[in-house]
């Protein structure tokens, strides 16, 4: 069960209503001009593989949430090309299932943790 809105202009904030689906697998905002924060909500939504939120004018830092051990088992990450900012969270190392990680473009700093 997948969300996607792909290059529509669409404009506001993540929307923290699809949190409410439990089995949500995918969410594909990518190349929108969504603005504000990534909502740590997403962190609880068990079955999602996959986050394409590349292209936007996101803010703010990547919510510890998502690195938490019972949180959703991602596959995909894709932040790339916002306005991020602050540091990767060293548990990064603890997602196993992280086959993708696409945080270019982005003004995070400090060292990829190991």
């Amino acid at each position: 069960l997948g969300f996607r809105i792909f290059g529509q202009q669409l404009t506001g904030t993540l929307p923290t209503e699809l949190a409410a689906l439990p089995f949500l697998q995918r969410i594909s905002l990518a190349y929108n001009e969504l603005t504000g924060t990534i909502p740590p909500e997403y962190a609880n939504i068990k079955h999602l593989l996959d986050i394409e939120f590349h292209g936007n004018m996101l803010i703010g830092s990547i919510p510890p949430e998502y690195f938490e051990p019972d949180a959703m088992s991602l596959v995909n990450f894709n932040v790339g090309d916002n306005l991020l900012s602050g540091s990767l969270d060293t548990r990064i190392g603890l997602m196993t299932d992280l086959k993708g990680l696409h945080i270019f473009e982005n003004n995070l700093e400090g060292n990829f943790p190991t």
